[in-house]
């Protein structure tokens, strides 16, 4: 195979050490075939117990021929840290692997056989199936979406929603490009203890930007996530929602703008604050249900989103006109 014609695997981390064992463990027994390179990139995003150290030490004592290296990234925030992986990575190839992520050992070989034939696919996603030390609660199931798992489509191929971000895969050339032309991150997504969000439906709507193809559901793809069982409570449950929530404002205004740049900045966010507030009100009558109360706390947390943060919805348009500016312009000069 020609150099960097094989697969990185990211996984980027915030005082991951108490859940990255069996993360390597996993890792560390893919199928790699003979001549397909491999690599495991762990992104330590300003970590204060050792994940490095503990990344490094765990892996010379597991039985693989995949190397494994560290890099450290000091900016919080999931976007910032796969940045780093993306542009410390190697091969064409990139899966985005949550530290609480245990790949099935054809994981590699089935996603880069999906890239490597499909070269109109964007970004292909899989089947997370959930793992927990304790009883996964009854209600679970209606809202496993929310946690990365189940899924995504009800057979494989093209879909026309964002993809869950954990066991993602991608080419590094299309991100590395945006990088280049000035695209940054404008959702920061998991910060520290934060359960922010959006970042995924973000590099999503950058990639729809720069060229055409689609995003692929493979259930063929399957993961276990290990979920904590502080995270399997209704608590956690509506922070994550309320995550999503704060986020769906900005990837709005990237879909609206995308469809259409000259829209008026004002007329639209007039147009996403009623909008919302309709679907606040519209969601009361159903409180008395566990779906219907965090629908109405998604709801409220967009809206309140969008009054207190009138001059970041500005500026964060402006920021994705420019980015619409400049990637029309690469992709005319590529096609001359």
């Amino acid at each position: 195979m020609n150099p960097g014609n094989g697969v990185s695997i990211v996984v980027c981390c915030y005082n991951s050490r108490s859940v990255l064992a069996p993360t390597l463990e996993h890792l560390a027994r893919l199928k790699v075939p003979d001549g397909l390179l491999a690599e495991v990139v762990i992104v330590d995003n300003n970590s204060n117990d050792g994940t490095a150290e503990f990344a490094e030490s765990k892996w010379l004592s597991l039985d693989t021929t995949i190397p494994l290296r560290t890099l450290r990234e000091t900016t919080p925030g999931l976007s910032s840290a796969r940045r780093t992986g993306i542009l410390g990575s190697q091969y064409e190839f990139v899966v985005f692997c949550d530290d609480d992520n245990w790949l099935n050992r054809d994981y590699l070989l089935q996603a880069y056989t999906l890239l490597s034939r499909r070269p109109d696919i964007l970004m292909c996603g899989g089947l997370g199936k959930p793992v927990a030390s304790v009883t996964i609660p009854s209600w679970f199931p209606k809202f496993q979406k929310a946690y990365a798992v189940g899924p995504q489509a009800t057979a494989k191929g093209p879909v026309n929603h964002y993809l869950h971000g954990a066991g993602i895969c991608l080419r590094r050339g299309d991100l590395v490009n945006l990088y280049r032309l000035g695209f940054r991150s404008i959702l920061s997504g998991r910060k520290g203890k934060s359960l922010s969000a959006g970042e995924d439906g973000e590099m999503a709507e950058w990639l729809k930007m720069s060229k055409s193809g689609v995003f692929w559901y493979d259930p063929n793809l399957q993961f276990s996530h290990y979920i904590r069982a502080d995270r399997l409570t209704r608590r956690s449950l509506r922070q994550l929602k309320q995550g999503f929530a704060r986020s769906a404002p900005i990837l709005k205004l990237y879909q609206s703008l995308s469809s259409n740049k000259n829209l008026s900045l004002n007329a639209l966010f007039a147009w996403q604050l009623s909008t919302s507030a309709l679907q606040v009100f519209r969601s009361l009558p159903k409180c008395f249900l566990m779906e219907g109360r965090l629908s109405f706390w998604s709801h409220f947390e967009s809206f309140a989103w969008l009054l207190r943060n009138y001059s970041t919805y500005r500026t964060s348009a402006e920021k994705i006109l420019r980015y619409l500016q400049v990637s029309q312009s690469n992709t005319n000069d590529l096609s001359s």
